[in-house]
């Protein structure tokens, strides 16, 4: 037999995997384009961050102690869960992180 044939997992091992899941925050997928000019921004802000969280090789954890917030926040951002926060906080941590930054906002 050239190779295996795959079947669905064990009950118990499926039931398992259920119960992961369900305790588990769903992924927010956005379509960048789709979104408002605003959320456009608040996108662009979340990368940045995400962006400097992998090229430091920091932890989020680290990330919001050094920006003084609950790493619950910093955890939102890298899921671009950003829609109760406001631009002016998002470009403060970007102001943080990477001083001297330009932000602007091109038509």
């Amino acid at each position: 037999m050239i190779g295996k044939i795959m079947g669905f997992p064990p009950k118990n091992d499926r039931d398992e995997i259920r119960e992961q899941l369900s305790r588990s925050e769903a992924t927010i997928l956005l379509d960048r384009d789709e979104l408002s000019v605003t959320d456009q921004l608040k996108y662009d802000l979340c990368e940045t961050i995400i962006k400097h969280l992998n090229k430091e090789k920091v932890s989020q954890r680290k990330l919001a102690k050094d920006l003084g917030v609950d790493p619950a926040r910093i955890s939102d951002i890298t899921k671009y869960k950003f829609q109760s926060m406001t631009i002016d906080k998002l470009i403060e941590y970007v102001e943080k992180i990477e001083p001297g930054i330009k932000i602007s906002v091109a038509s």
